[in-house]
C-alpha cells in the first residue's frame, strides 16, 4: 500500500504488523501532519466479528486518556478499506531498549511505573489488554511510555467469548483460540479459562523481569515448552541475576508472578503504588541494594505450594516452638521488672504523599506500635521522644543502631488517601540487613486495626510471646 492515498491519507511507509493488522507511517494531507494508520486486512474485513472487534479497539482506546496509552484519532473506512488513525509514536519497542543485562535502575523505574499506571488506568475502566508484552510498549524519543495495541482488549463485563482450550503455538486473535502471546501468557489464559485484571498483572510481571534482567522469562524450543514453563516453573528471583538491584524489587515482581489468581496482587494500582513508593526510597537512599534468597522470596510469595515452601515451613514450625518454649522458661524464671533481651526503635513511617498534611497517619500508626510493643515480655522499646527527633536527620537503620544503641529498627513508607497503604521494615541495625517486610491495606476509618495488625505480624517475627 505505500505510495497508494486511502481517503486523505498517503501512506508513507510499513511501520509493522500486529495481530489485527498492518500499521502504516501516513500523511494527513488535510491537516498536513504524520499520524499512524492501521488497516484491517480485506480477507478479516469480511467477517462480522473480526469488523466489530476492530471497531471495538478504537472505542477502548479513545475512552482512555491516559498519557501513557496510545491516542486514536478516528475509525474510518475508505475504497472499501477499514482503518483507524492514531498517534505516531517516534521511538522503539520496549524489547528493543532492554539492553543484554537488562536496564539500569534509574531507567527501570522511569520505564516500570509508568506503564502500571497506564494499565491501572485501563482496568479501572474495566477493560483488559490480554496481550501486554514488551512489542506492544513504545518508548519515544524522548522517554516516554505509550501501550498499544488494545486489539485483544476486551471489556470486562458479560459478553461474547472468544476464549477456547485450543493451545497456541505464537500470537493469535483468530475466534476459537486463545488470545494473546504465548511467553507474556499467565496460566489461566494458557488454560484457556475466562480471565481478567489478573491475567494482565501477570503478564506484567513477565515484563517488569525480563526489563529487569534482559531475559525472558518463559522459554522453550516449543509453544507447548513454553506452555510448560508458565504453568509449572517457579521464576528465579531477579536477585539471582542482578545482586545490585534492591531486594524488594524482586519481591514486588515475585508478587505480581504468582500462579494462583487470588494470591496476586489484587489491583493494579497496588502493583504500581509500590513500584512508586520503592523508586522514592530508592531516590532518597532508605532503601538498599543487594541480594535475596529463594527462601526469603518464598515467604514473600503469598500462595506457593512448592514442595520447598513447604519444607521450609516445617522446619519454621519447628524453630518457632523450640523459640516459643525458651521464651516461656524464660518469662517463668526471670523477674517481671527484667530489662528485655532485645531493644528495638520505631520510626515515624514516611509520608509517600507528597502532602505534608497526610504525616500525622504515619506519626500515629508509629505511636501505637510503640505502645503495643513496650507491652511485650523480652522486649525494650525507645521511647518516642528519642527517636521522633531523629526524624529529619534521614538516617539508616545502621546509624540509629548506634544513635540509640538498638538491635533493630521498625521503619516503613505509608501512602494516605481514601484508604491507607504501608509498607513496613524490620531491619537488623547491626547489619543494615532486612529481617522481614510485609506490606498492609486499610481503612482511614480503621487505622487502629491496621496499626495493631502491624504489631502482631512484627511480634510473629520475633517470636516473642505477647504479654
Amino acid at each position: 500500500m505505500i505510495g497508494q492515498t486511502v481517503g486523505h491519507y498517503k501512506i508513507l511507509d510499513r511501520l509493522g504488523k500486529g495481530g489485527m493488522g498492518e500499521v502504516y507511517r501516513a500523511e494527513d494531507v488535510t491537516l498536513k501532519r504524520q499520524i499512524a494508520l492501521k488497516v484491517l486486512p480485506p480477507d478479516l474485513a469480511g467477517s462480522q466479528q473480526r469488523l466489530k472487534r476492530f471497531r471495538r479497539e478504537a472505542e477502548v482506546v479513545a475512552s482512555l486518556n491516559h498519557p501513557n496509552i496510545v491516542v486514536i484519532h478516528s475509525v474510518e473506512e475508505a475504497d472499501g478499506i477499514n482503518f483507524l488513525t492514531m498517534e505516531l509514536i517516534e521511538g522503539k519497542p520496549l524489547n528493543r531498549v532492554i539492553p543484554a543485562g537488562g536496564l539500569p535502575l534509574d531507567e527501570y523505574f522511569e520505564i516500570a511505573v509508568p506503564l502500571a499506571d497506564a494499565l491501572s488506568a485501563a482496568h479501572e475502566k474495566g477493560i483488559v489488554h490480554r496481550d501486554l508484552k514488551p512489542d506492544n510498549i513504545m518508548v519515544n524519543d524522548r522517554g516516554t511510555v505509550k501501550v498499544l495495541d488494545f486489539g485483544l482488549a476486551k471489556l470486562a463485563s458479560p459478553e461474547e467469548s472468544i476464549d477456547s482450550t485450543n493451545l497456541p503455538t505464537e500470537t493469535l486473535t483468530n475466534q476459537g483460540q486463545i488470545q494473546g502471546t504465548v511467553p507474556y501468557m499467565s496460566p489461566e489464559q494458557v488454560r484457556g479459562r475466562e480471565i481478567d485484571h489478573q491475567s494482565d498483572i501477570f503478564s506484567l510481571g513477565v515484563v517488569l523481569h525480563e526489563m529487569a534482567t534482559g531475559r525472558r522469562l518463559f522459554r522453550g524450543e516449543s509453544s507447548a515448552d513454553t506452555v510448560t514453563a508458565i504453568l509449572t516453573k517457579e521464576p528465579k528471583p531477579i536477585s539471582e541475576v542482578r545482586p545490585d538491584l534492591p531486594f524488594h524489587l524482586s519481591r514486588i515482581i515475585s508478587h505480581s508472578l504468582v500462579k494462583e489468581q487470588d494470591h496476586r496482587y489484587q489491583s493494579t494500582k497496588d502493583l504500581r503504588d509500590e513500584l512508586e513508593g520503592l523508586k522514592r526510597e530508592v531516590e532518597t537512599g532508605r532503601i538498599r541494594t543487594g541480594s535475596l534468597s529463594q527462601e526469603d522470596v518464598d515467604i514473600g510469595q503469598v500462595g506457593r505450594r512448592s514442595r520447598k515452601w513447604k519444607i521450609a515451613g516445617a522446619v519454621a514450625l519447628v524453630v518457632l516452638l523450640a523459640v516459643v518454649v525458651a521464651v516461656v522458661v524464660r518469662i517463668l524464671t526471670k523477674p517481671p521488672t527484667m530489662t528485655g533481651d532485645k531493644v528495638i526503635a520505631v520510626l515515624p513511617f514516611e509520608n509517600l504523599t507528597g502532602d505534608p498534611s497526610q504525616s500525622y497517619v504515619g506519626e500515629g500508626l508509629a505511636a501505637g506500635m510503640i505502645t503495643q510493643l513496650s507491652e511485650v515480655s523480652g522486649l525494650s522499646v525507645v521511647g518516642r521522644s528519642e527517636t521522633w527527633s531523629l526524624r529529619d536527620e534521614n538516617l539508616s537503620a545502621r546509624q540509629v543502631g548506634k544513635r540509640l544503641g538498638v538491635e533493630m529498627v521498625v521503619e516503613g513508607g505509608l501512602l494516605a488517601g481514601e484508604g491507607v497503604r504501608a509498607n513496613v521494615t524490620l531491619t537488623d541495625a547491626q547489619t543494615g540487613l532486612v529481617l522481614w517486610s510485609d506490606n498492609f491495606v486499610g481503612d482511614r476509618t480503621r487505622l487502629i486495626e491496621l496499626q495493631k495488625q502491624m504489631t502482631r505480624q512484627v511480634t510473629r517475627y520475633l517470636s516473642i510471646t505477647v504479654s
